[in-house]
């Protein structure tokens, strides 16, 4: 899948710059740019087509969008393959948004969850990732970000019943996927 994916992308950057002199550097960023984008138009594309399947596609569009939200500002887990991460965030969001329309969660639930997840969020300082780290500037700055997200959406999880079952599922998955990154946290020696 990956090859193809990847091929593809370089056929279309080679006919973009076929009549241009674009030096190697620059056709590079191009490929990136594309890769990015053409990957992430796929995903979303499969993930609210399989939700108009299964009939639970304005929960899955608003879990995606809190749960994009939250992966975007915390970054957290990532699958070493397309085919995983496809996979894996079409679980996600599918089949939250599907058990969105059968869940209720009673006001006290809702506020536990909302107090356990912002623990969560409100620690957890954005690094980035190895081949892309954050500079201490920008770690700050998204954990700002972050920590409005999630005493906004909290907020908004307790006095909006109506949407609750689909944001706690959103920031429930949003903080699992940091789970990898508390773990090597504490494994990690103190200095």
């Amino acid at each position: 899948m990956e090859h193809i994916f990847y091929s593809t992308i370089e056929k279309i950057t080679d006919f973009l710059t076929k009549d241009t002199l674009c030096s190697e550097a620059r056709r590079k960023q191009l490929i990136y740019g594309l890769q990015v984008f053409a990957y992430n138009v796929f995903v979303i594309s499969v993930i609210l087509i399989l939700a108009a399947i299964c009939r639970c596609f304005l929960t899955s569009l608003l879990i995606f969008a809190v749960f994009g939200t939250f992966r975007i500002l915390a970054g957290g887990y990532h699958c070493n393959s397309m085919a995983k991460c496809l996979l894996t965030t079409t679980a996600v969001i599918v089949g939250s948004g599907k058990c969105a329309q059968f869940i209720a969660f009673s006001l006290p639930v809702t506020i536990l969850l909302c107090i356990d997840l912002n623990a969560i969020f409100l620690s957890h300082t954005p690094r980035g990732t190895a081949k892309n780290p954050f500079s201490d500037s920008y770690s700050r700055l998204q954990k700002r970000r972050l920590r409005i997200a999630s005493i906004t959406l909290s907020c908004a999880a307790i006095f909006l019943p109506p949407i609750r079952s689909c944001i706690l599922p959103a920031m429930l998955f949003a903080a699992l996927f940091l789970s990898p990154v508390f773990r090597k946290k504490s494994s990690e020696p103190a200095d």
